[in-house]
């Protein structure tokens, strides 16, 4: 993929190109091995699915692109076919002659997404998703690398990721979504993106869209990121913009710079076709290990891959 800035690129069709992307960064530095295995790299890779996906990707749809495009996408199952169920022939028949290629959705859940979007959008945020450009794809190459990214919403200033999530404990919402950021290390995703930016931006990177849309690149006037937090039980939400956060910058640049190492390293010695592997010799552990391993996790600040890519 020619490096530039796209608007308008199928999502299927982004995950489908090769690059380092912010999540590529947390599985190197989990492991080079889980890494390649799940890249587009091995020929064997088939991407997961799950509701809690396609939930995420419904609510990506409704906020970010609007309830006319979410309407063009997406079709509600008729009462019929839920009565019969999906393995029925009316059922099939109905999904290959009416719904022509659309998704299908239950009553219940369109329903309950369109009242979600009509309290989020009317009441508590009315304007987050406005005068920008949703689902923008950004590929470039630094320091040899090839690199990778899906910005949820451009804005003149910056940008918005939106995430999604289900609150299935007491924990204050605030707290939540705070921890959540450290926990999914999100903090590297969003210095990923905001450096995407910058580098498209400085180094003049062609703009593949409208006139409208080029126009629109021209007059970006900052790179400052923000995550809109929305709970996909009840509408509740948190917008969180990052300031001067100097020292939580400082350590996701080394993370990425880690990352990078890694991607290199194993480039060279394996290629990009052969399967990167990791030989690590048998430890012993004992008390003093435990202890220390313990000490050290709580100093890095330990995180998880985010199962949920929305």
């Amino acid at each position: 993929m020619k490096s530039g800035i796209y608007f308008n690129m199928p999502e299927d069709e982004y995950h489908a190109q090769e690059g380092l992307s912010s999540t590529g960064i947390k599985e190197l530095l989990q492991s080079p091995v889980n890494f390649w295995f799940n890249s587009v790299y091995n020929p064997l890779y088939v991407p997961k699915k799950t509701n809690f996906l396609d939930d995420g990707k419904m609510f990506h749809c409704l906020y970010l692109e609007g309830e006319q495009v979410f309407n063009d996408r997406y079709i509600v199952i008729p009462e019929y076919c839920e009565m019969l169920g999906k393995s029925s022939k009316a059922y099939r028949n109905w999904l290959e002659f009416e719904a022509k290629g659309k998704l299908p959705i239950s009553f219940d859940k369109y329903n309950k997404l369109i009242t979600h979007a009509g309290y989020v959008n009317k009441w508590l945020a009315p304007h987050v998703f406005e005068g920008g450009y949703p689902e923008v794809s950004i590929f470039w190459e630094e320091d040899g690398i090839p690199c990778k990214c899906r910005i949820d919403y451009l804005r003149l200033s910056g940008f918005i990721d939106l995430k999604t999530f289900e609150k299935n404990n007491f924990k204050n919402i605030d707290e939540y979504v705070q921890d959540y950021i450290f926990k999914y290390a999100v903090y590297i995703q969003l210095r990923f993106y905001e450096k995407a930016i910058r580098f498209a931006i400085e180094n003049k990177l062609p703009v593949f869209g409208t006139p409208e849309q080029k126009k629109f690149v021209s007059e970006i006037q900052g790179y400052n990121p923000g995550i809109f937090f929305i709970d996909r039980k009840i509408p509740n939400t948190r917008l969180r913009m990052f300031g001067e956060c100097t020292e939580l910058w400082q350590i996701a640049d080394k993370r990425i710079q880690t990352a990078k190492d890694l991607f290199c390293k194993y480039r060279d010695m394996y290629g990009m076709k052969s399967a990167w592997l990791e030989n690590s010799p048998p430890v012993t552990y004992n008390d003093l290990d435990f202890h220390q391993l313990y000490i050290e996790k709580c100093k890095e600040g330990d995180f998880e891959i985010e199962e949920d890519l929305y």
